[in-house]
């Protein structure tokens, strides 16, 4: 999970682990600024990441081979 939020990068799009959904606008250090749909904007701590969540609603969904 550490490696996973060190990995964020601006524009990805993360779950909390509060449940905060949003698009990460600026990273400094070990905070990151989460935007939200109507420009809200709020920083958290990268350990706030949730990696489960965030996999389970952003990851890319593969196609189904037959």
């Amino acid at each position: 999970e550490k490696k996973f939020q060190e990995e964020i990068k601006k524009g990805d799009n993360v779950v909390t682990i509060g449940g905060a959904h949003g698009r990460v606008a600026e990273i400094e250090g070990d905070t990151f600024i989460l935007e939200f749909e109507r420009g809200a904007r709020i920083k958290f701590s990268k350990s706030s990441i949730s990696m489960a969540s965030t996999k389970a609603i952003y990851s890319e969904k593969k196609p189904a081979t037959t």
